[in-house]
């Protein structure tokens, strides 16, 4: 995880307990890791969000990024971390404006087990989020 200005971080965490929420509100099991915190693992990895789909076995991992934090850095270290380790899917949820520079991160770091989901803040403060799994 690299250093954000305090103002990146709020909106951070803003995102994942607004990501969360979603999961939460429709009753699937769903954990959140703001600010650092560390409420639950998975794989002895500490994502964003967790949530676990309520048929099966299978859990959704979130990693949730800001404008300053689609770097090369993040890609080369954690993104290809949990992407070695997560060998299934995880999804990593960017700005949309972000969304290009992503790809192109993901690509050039061969992270191959990643599926990109964008979100942006609304004018009320609350999230639009697209792509996420298991919602339709």
């Amino acid at each position: 995880m690299i250093l954000r200005e305090a103002a990146h971080q709020s909106e951070h965490d803003d995102v994942v307990r607004g990501l969360a929420s979603i999961y939460q509100t429709k009753s699937f099991p769903t954990w959140a890791n703001p600010d650092g915190e560390k409420n639950q693992s998975f794989s002895n990895r500490y994502p964003d969000v967790i949530v676990k789909v309520k048929t099966d076995d299978t859990y959704y991992l979130f990693e949730v990024e800001t404008a300053d934090s689609v770097v090369q850095a993040e890609a080369e270290g954690q993104w290809a971390d949990y992407d070695s380790v997560w060998t299934q899917c995880w999804y990593l949820a960017v700005p949309k404006e972000q969304a290009d520079e992503a790809r192109r991160l993901l690509g050039q770091n061969g992270i191959k087990h990643c599926t990109l989901v964008t979100w942006r803040r609304n004018a009320d403060n609350t999230h639009t989020f697209w792509g996420l799994p298991g919602l339709q």
